[in-house]
């Protein structure tokens, strides 16, 4: 069940932000202090595009019974907020910003929500015995 919830919270986080990167580019990355020059909206909409995508994955997991699925779609969300947790940490190495602190710790609470969980997925449930 925690499983679910940290994929519906995902899916609706995921999904907010690419609608925001395609409809309003610079909301965003102005949060964190960056402005899109004109011309540079591309960035955020391959950004916001990957953001849909994975949106899509985690409503679609929603529906999905077997844990071999479950596990496959733990482990591309674990890449997913590593990846992006060392974008965050090149970006601090750079200038230091409050906005990319937290979400590197927020990338980091996700990567070991999702492996936490995903380990459970396997475990015998006790309604069994």
């Amino acid at each position: 069940m925690a499983f679910r919830i940290l994929l519906l919270v995902n899916a609706v986080a995921t999904l907010a932000a690419g609608l925001v990167l395609f409809l309003l580019p610079g909301a965003i990355p102005g949060t964190v202090g960056i402005e899109l020059a004109p011309g540079q909206e591309f960035v955020a909409w391959l950004l916001g595009a990957s953001e849909l995508g994975i949106s899509a994955l985690c409503f679609a997991a929603l529906r999905a019974r077997h844990a071999e699925t479950l596990r496959l779609v733990a482990l591309t969300l674990i890449v997913f907020h590593a990846a992006s947790a060392v974008a965050d940490a090149l970006a601090l190495a750079q200038a230091a910003s409050v906005g990319v602190a937290l979400n590197l710790a927020l990338r980091l609470v996700m990567v070991v929500a999702f492996a936490a969980l995903a380990r459970r997925l396997d475990a015998p449930s006790r309604e069994r015995h």
